[in-house]
């Protein structure tokens, strides 16, 4: 008893199917230009297409899927690294690093006992300074007070109301 497919499309004898999804291995230009993310056509042409596999079926052009497989995996960018990350646990054993550290941390206790220390001492409120003009110069309310100033302590403007 042989393996062979019926005319009406049964099995006969033992068979096995398999699941094994298939994947095309060639891939019109829209589908490739999908298949890379969108790109413009003309960006795909000009600089995409000749990095690629073709393949000419009469006036239809196709492109291999493996190929594109390959200019994805080449343009593919590699993880961005966190270089302050890997310098402090670099620099995290260095005896330097670790002395500064000590003497930053000495000098925080330092200014921690100062406030404390001014915190705890009684403050003596102050009184608002007021200003005040120099003497013989009248403050204006408006306009160019510069001016009017000078006027005044030159003496050749009016001067304080009487």
């Amino acid at each position: 008893m042989t393996n062979h497919v019926r005319a009406d499309g049964r099995a006969r004898g033992k068979t096995e199917i398999l699941n094994v999804p298939l994947r095309p291995a060639l891939a019109a230009i829209p589908t490739a230009l999908e298949y890379l993310g969108g790109p413009s056509r003309s960006k795909f042409y000009e600089d995409l297409l000749p990095q690629l596999e073709i393949v000419r079926f009469g006036n239809r052009t196709f492109v291999t899927i493996a190929s594109l497989d390959r200019l994805i995996a080449a343009n593919r960018q590699a993880p961005e690294v966190d270089w302050h990350k890997q310098a402090a646990e670099v620099l995290r054993d260095h005896p330097v690093y670790q002395d500064c550290i000590r003497q930053i941390e000495e000098a925080y206790g330092l200014l921690r006992e100062a406030v404390d220390a001014l915190h705890g001492a009684q403050v003596q409120p102050q009184a608002p300074r007021i200003a005040t003009a120099p003497e013989g110069l009248v403050p204006l309310a408006s306009g160019s007070t510069r001016r009017r100033m000078k006027t005044v302590a030159a003496g050749a403007g009016p001067g304080p109301p009487a």
